[in-house]
């Protein structure tokens, strides 16, 4: 029996991978949601940011662009707009995304209890 995989390497253990799909029918464009499976405080190795580098998790696939998508993978994440909640402190609560510290692109970091969801470009296969 002959086996495949897309993977050139594994994540690491406190990470893995939800969704790995051709988006919209599309050969060189895939949806990746990754997933933090351990919560803050809940282990002392795992519990950890962990930061991937999306360009050696593919064999024989060159990334061209990485786009961070909502959850969904309906919108950008840069044009997600938040609710903003008001308490009975009347003090608006917003959520602060956290910001990526690695200037390379095709590095992510991934937090705690994380779902994050990309849309990756491959270059085209000949």
């Amino acid at each position: 029996m002959t086996t495949f995989s897309p993977m050139a390497n594994p994540t690491p253990p406190n990470v893995v991978i939800q969704t790995l799909s051709p988006h919209l029918g599309n050969s060189t464009q895939y949806l990746l949601r990754l997933h933090h499976l351990y919560a803050v405080g809940e282990d002392q190795l795992y519990s950890t940011p962990v930061s991937i580098d999306l360009d050696g998790l593919f064999a024989n696939k060159r990334i061209v662009s990485v786009t961070e998508m909502s959850l969904t993978a309906n919108q950008k994440r840069s044009d997600v707009d938040r609710l903003q909640w008001i308490t009975d402190s009347d003090v608006k609560q917003t959520y602060k995304w956290p910001k990526s510290n690695n200037p390379r692109r095709d590095t992510i970091t991934i937090y705690p209890m994380e779902y994050r969801t990309y849309l990756l470009t491959f270059l085209e296969s000949k």
